[in-house]
């Protein structure tokens, strides 16, 4: 793996790599939407990927975006934001950001690759959230997700009751604080 380890890292340190990567079951009987061809998913994961033309799978076009970002990321780094507040329909979440964050990504690595992140400080989460998106993880579709959380540990975690196991799996990582406070 070395040698294409390291001609991987020439090209995306010089700027010239571009990736286009998606993850696809080979089942044909499991369409991502319903009625959905196979050719429509393909085509909405070229879509997504920006590789639907010439000009957008060109090297100066990408250039271009990573520029956008690290500008955006740049200006977001350069602001005294103690704290972030999410707020809508699914969601009323008070997150304190870590002390020495730094705003991150958009460099191209991820697909679209336009979103930027940053480190919170745990220990400042307060509110709840939602997940109107099904997850799926460990080969299971988990659905109905919301937690509940009150000085940085989670206080309450649901989900529908078919997949409540996995949930409680994924969230039983050692050293994770949970809180006192019951959870179903």
């Amino acid at each position: 793996m070395r040698p294409l380890l390291d001609w991987r890292g020439e090209k995306e340190n010089a700027g010239a790599l571009q990736l286009d990567a998606s993850a696809f079951t080979g089942r044909r009987r499991w369409p991502p939407r319903r009625g959905w061809a196979l050719e429509q998913y393909w085509e909405q994961i070229i879509h997504a990927c920006f590789s639907s033309t010439p000009r957008t799978r060109s090297p100066r076009w990408a250039r271009g975006r990573r520029a956008d970002q690290t500008a955006r990321r740049d200006w977001l780094d350069s602001l005294e934001i103690e704290r972030v507040h999410v707020q809508g329909d699914d969601v009323d979440l008070r997150i304190v950001l870590g002390e020495r964050r730094r705003w991150l990504g958009g460099r191209g690595r991820n697909i679209p690759s336009f979103e930027l992140f940053t480190s919170p400080d745990w220990r400042g989460t307060e509110g709840w959230i939602y997940c109107n998106q099904p997850l799926y993880r460990y080969g299971n579709l988990v659905k109905g997700i919301r937690l509940e959380f009150a000085d940085g540990a989670r206080q309450r975690r649901e989900a529908r009751r078919r997949t409540r196991a996995v949930l409680t799996e994924m969230i039983a990582t050692e050293g994770r604080r949970t809180g006192s406070a019951s959870s179903r």
